[in-house]
């Protein structure tokens, strides 16, 4: 029997019936959820013959969602993002190369408007503007907190302006290797470590395989000169911050294996049980780690406070535990695969080290969950299926 029809057939009596189950909240709640559930489902379905993997990686979200956070608000918001972030993929990978080619240099044109936003915001400029008789100046400050001298453009975070400079790096250097010298500037600027390393290794990787002369020169003269100078000037880490984020980390990791974690909360100290096969549920660690003691645990929230693990594997271990990051690295494994055994465009290329890119960030900087680096991944990776579809690799599992 048709797997959509017998879908459709538990959603006609799950629906209605749903409204029974306490645990879900109102009657119609209740159903509202049920019915979510039977469409994400449907979609994960949808997904089996594009991507195996991914299809797989989305089940055990939906069931982590439904049977572990009990259908939390966050994990609802997650889902729904996740599973239509995969759809777009899908629709992506059906747009020929010419289309492909729009998008990109759309990119582009977003990469200059964020240039010129920073330039913009560095020299303080404002823009008068009349509405309606109504004269407002629209001033060039930092977004998130315009007290701030922090120069991030529409990116509301360093990070974040460092991670979108590094995701566009790729981009530049297909367009012309010269733009390449915006992207490292705005890096420069961000102070984003993982940003530069991501940035860098993804324009290496570039130029490994379209022009290896190049690549020995910038490995060998050029590379070395850019770290010592980007560490000494523009990102001087100390061990505080290495132990800030790994005492965190470690702590996530330590918690989802031991399978309980200790929360303080209105003066509570509860402590929170999860088998480690499955984690703590979809979208929790955002709700737990804020309220994690900081004095015991030798946190040091001085100058953060990490609502997010900084590091969206070892978040993604936390949520989903030991089944969740075994789907993932599946899916990582034949992304890889599938790439290495390609016809290798200029194009492909391209759009792999831009993937790297993200995946090397994602180790410590939470991209998954931010809306332009989230769109970003789901625009390279649909258009990376799409010109490994054209170059022959029709595997549903890449």
């Amino acid at each position: 029997m048709n797997k959509f029809l017998i879908l459709i057939i538990i959603g006609i009596f799950l629906i209605p019936i749903s409204s029974i189950i306490p645990s879900l909240g109102g009657l119609w709640y209740s159903q509202y959820i049920s019915l979510s559930i039977c469409l994400f489902f449907g979609i994960a379905l949808f997904l089996w013959n594009f991507n195996k993997t991914l299809a797989i990686f989305d089940i055990i979200c939906i069931l982590s969602a439904f049977l572990i956070t009990n259908l939390n608000s966050r994990a609802i918001i997650l889902l729904f993002n996740l599973n239509f972030g995969c759809l777009g993929v899908y629709l992506l990978s059906k747009f020929n190369q010419q289309q492909r080619q729009v998008i990109i240099r759309s990119i582009f044109i977003l990469f200059l408007l964020q240039y010129l936003w920073l330039i913009l915001q560095a020299n303080n400029i404002s823009i008068p503007i009349n509405i309606k008789g109504r004269h407002i100046d629209i001033t060039f400050k930092s977004i998130y907190d315009i007290n701030k001298k922090e120069l991030v453009a529409f990116s509301a975070s360093p990070d974040q302006l460092g991670t979108f400079f590094a995701l566009t790096l790729p981009v530049a250097l297909y367009i012309h290797p010269l733009f390449a010298l915006l992207s490292l500037a705005g890096i420069f600027i961000s102070k984003s470590a993982f940003a530069f390393i991501s940035g860098i290794s993804g324009g290496l990787i570039y130029f490994y395989f379209i022009r290896k002369k190049i690549f020995k020169i910038l490995l060998i003269l050029i590379l070395p000169i850019f770290l010592l100078f980007y560490f000494k000037y523009a990102d001087k880490l100390t061990s505080a911050d290495f132990k800030t984020r790994g005492g965190v980390w470690k702590y996530a990791i330590q918690s989802t294996l031991k399978g309980n974690i200790n929360i303080e909360h209105f003066g509570n100290n509860i402590t929170i049980k999860t088998n480690s096969l499955y984690g703590y549920g979809l979208g929790k660690f955002l709700l737990y780690f804020p309220f994690v003691p900081q004095k015991s645990n030798h946190f040091n929230f001085a100058t953060e406070k990490f609502n997010h693990a900084h590091n969206d594997y070892i978040e993604i271990f936390f949520e989903l535990g030991i089944i969740g990051i075994i789907s993932l690295i599946a899916l990582l494994t034949n992304f890889f695969k599938n790439f290495i055994s390609a016809k290798k465009s200029k194009e492909l290329i391209m759009l792999f080290s831009c993937l790297v890119v993200y995946l090397l960030n994602s180790s410590g900087n939470f991209l998954s969950q931010i809306a332009v680096s989230g769109m970003l991944l789901m625009i390279y990776y649909g258009m990376f299926k799409g010109a490994m579809r054209e170059n022959g690799q029709t595997t549903a599992s890449c």
